[in-house]
């Protein structure tokens, strides 16, 4: 697996530090509002943010802790460790307003690290409204990914992702149980809310499939016989008809399907088309079991991490370099049930 570039890289413009626009997420919920009939009349709101996770946090970071802030007042998570922390936290406004007022409100979301001097301890931060959630069913945004940067030199690119739902609550209405997402399906290009300023370059992996060896039998010898009838008629020999499928931030290619054989050959070349910087921190891997006549098999998966295939170069015309193979993947955990 190799990633390249596909165009040089674009110069960002530079914004005044502090100074907040909309984002283009942002832009888009608010036009899908119809502010002229929304209340005027104030009404109490709980607003609930849950603080699911980060990653790729920028410098050195020893204890990151998340704020947001809202109407004033700030509430804060508990402090974790590391670049990828975990919070699996909810913190709760009480906000008396109108619904245009609501809406209307300023919102920060901040990772601090709180192992530093408070003059110098912002990781990154994103600001919004919660025109967000409100265009959303419900008012419930789910599982989005909010590009960070730094305050002071916006300029310089993300500093981090910080994954948050959102919930808008009315006057007696109570919170929604949340449902559970694997990170495959959080972590998709269109879930990412990048701040106004930021440009994204274009990429693509570029992936050469040799071979496969000593693939498990999937189908019974029984079901083999049937299949073969109806197609050449041939008794069958290896009882698997393996292909792979690659994925990257909801983005995937499939190889060919190699029937019959516990040792597949495929000496093809698949290409994912991207965007960079990414938050998705994994390159899956599936091998699946071609079934003409009902849902195909998982054989076994693997993910492999960015880090492990990739790497930013010193020189930032080159973006991303090939690191990874040609090199034998080991598969495990497929049933063997025959």
């Amino acid at each position: 697996v190799s990633t390249q570039s596909t165009g040089k890289k674009k110069k960002k413009k530079k914004r005044a530090p502090g100074k907040a626009g909309y984002s283009a997420a942002v832009e888009e919920a608010r036009s899908k509002i119809n502010f002229a009939t929304l209340s005027t009349k104030d009404e109490n709101f709980q607003v609930r943010f849950v603080i699911h996770k980060a990653r790729q946090l920028g410098g050195n970071v020893e204890a990151p802790m998340v704020r947001v802030t809202m109407d004033g007042k700030s509430l804060r998570t508990q402090p974790r460790h590391g670049k990828t922390p975990k919070f699996n936290e909810t913190v709760v406004f009480s906000v008396t307003k109108s619904e245009k007022g609501l809406l209307d409100l300023p919102i920060e979301l901040a990772i601090l690290d709180t192992a530093k001097d408070s003059q110098n301890n912002v990781i990154g931060l994103y600001n919004l409204d919660l025109t967000v959630a409100w265009a959303e069913k419900d008012n419930l945004l789910l599982y989005k990914w909010f590009a960070l940067t730094d305050p002071d030199e916006p300029q310089e690119g993300m500093t981090g992702y910080l994954n948050v739902s959102i919930q808008v609550m009315s006057p007696g209405e109570v919170p929604k149980k949340l449902p559970k997402k694997s990170d495959t399906e959080v972590d998709v290009a269109s879930n990412v809310f990048f701040p106004p300023g930021i440009s994204l370059q274009p990429g693509q992996f570029i992936i050469k499939l040799f071979t496969g060896e000593d693939m498990p039998q999937m189908d019974s010898a029984a079901l083999a016989s049937v299949r073969n009838l109806f197609q050449s008629g041939e008794k069958p020999t290896d009882l698997v008809d393996p292909y792979a499928v690659f994925e990257f931030a909801g983005t995937q290619t499939e190889s060919m399907i190699q029937y019959g054989t516990f040792d597949p050959v495929w000496n093809q070349k698949l290409v994912i088309h991207g965007q960079f910087p990414s938050m998705a921190e994994n390159f899956v891997i599936r091998v699946m079991d071609n079934d003409e006549y009902a849902v195909d098999d998982l054989i076994a998966s693997k993910l492999l991490k960015i880090s492990q295939i990739s790497f930013s170069s010193t020189d930032s015309n080159l973006g991303f370099l090939p690191t990874f193979g040609p090199a034998y993947i080991p598969l495990y955990g497929s049933l063997r049930e025959f």
